[in-house]
């Protein structure tokens, strides 16, 4: 269940720096000259960027919150959709400060064109086992023990509601510290991953496809 909310959250996240530092590749089927091709590929590096603007930014956020909305729905435990909560906040995170380059634009013929795009991305949840990724959580852990003690999450779990929801509110709330000071102190890690857009020219303007 969480690994799927994590293929989710990483399927929403676009890009929203936005940089161009690219090669034009020429395909056998294609008859422009390289001067048309770069000419397009501009075109094309300049209609890509709407990924970088503040509404698919805004956009992107509301449709991961509502996406994740009905995952909690289903959770019974009150811990459990704190958790997942707090995922939600983590990949908002992650929405802001992700950073695009594009660094290919393959021409297939005249009228369509491969894209491919490298994404900077904070490492903040690990796509392998779903969860905080755990450098970020060990630091959230010794933070907590420094501020408030040991943390059992056994006996968490039997304790009052209004228990659970006092330590929980710390937990976010010490995440979300630290993980702020990092991207401020550019002291957070980050991977990189890439992806492919396919466009195709229609009525002589350059769409992304799908």
């Amino acid at each position: 269940m969480i690994k799927r909310r994590i293929t989710i959250l990483f399927l929403l996240v676009f890009s929203l720096e936005f940089t161009a530092q690219y090669k034009t590749v020429k395909g056998k089927n294609v008859k422009m000259s390289q001067q048309e091709m770069d000419r397009n590929a501009v075109e094309i590096v300049e209609i890509l960027k709407f990924l970088d603007t503040d509404e698919v930014k805004q956009e992107t956020i509301k449709a991961m919150k509502k996406d994740m909305k009905k995952t909690l729905e289903k959770e019974e435990g009150y811990i459990e959709k704190r958790v997942s909560e707090m995922m939600t906040d983590i990949a908002a995170i992650t929405i802001e400060n992700r950073e695009t380059t594009v660094t290919k634009v393959m021409f297939l013929s005249d009228k369509s064109v491969n894209v491919t795009i490298q994404i900077k991305i904070p490492m903040l949840l690990d796509k392998h086992n779903g969860v905080v990724e755990k450098d970020v959580q060990g630091e959230v852990d010794r933070e907590y023990k420094k501020r408030y003690g040991e943390l059992d999450f056994r006996i968490l779990r039997n304790s009052p509601k209004s228990e659970q929801k006092k330590v929980m509110d710390r937990i976010a709330m010490i995440q979300k510290e630290l993980i702020q000071k990092k991207i401020k102190n550019k002291t957070m890690k980050y991977e990189f991953l890439t992806e492919n857009l396919m466009l195709v020219k229609i009525n002589n303007e350059w769409k992304v496809k799908g």
